[in-house]
């Protein structure tokens, strides 16, 4: 798979995340030696309980058995433009 494809595969991710507090929608791609496993944000009205994209695809990935990651790729934003052209940094916590 190439990084662009990973890319599509994390933008893909991104339109099953849940942001409307923040309205920045996250979606992650991880590559495993297994496949690779989607992630996004889900937002709670109660930040603290709010789930970065990164977290759901690796809680995802290890639920289904799939240790073994390779690579990662995060796209993120408020509008549509800018998460399909530029990559995303992982979350503070996931940094």
């Amino acid at each position: 798979m190439t990084e662009r494809e990973l890319f599509q595969e994390a933008i893909a991710a991104r339109k099953h995340a849940y942001a409307p507090y923040s309205g920045f929608y996250v979606g992650v791609a991880i590559e495993t030696t297994e496949g690779v496993v989607w992630g996004c944000n889900i937002e709670n009205s109660s930040y603290s309980m709010t789930i970065c994209a990164e977290r759901v695809a690796i809680f995802r990935a290890v639920a289904d058995g799939k240790h073994h990651f390779k690579r990662i790729a995060i796209t993120g934003g408020k509008d549509n433009s800018n998460a399909e052209n530029s990559p995303c940094f992982p979350c503070g916590a996931c940094l």
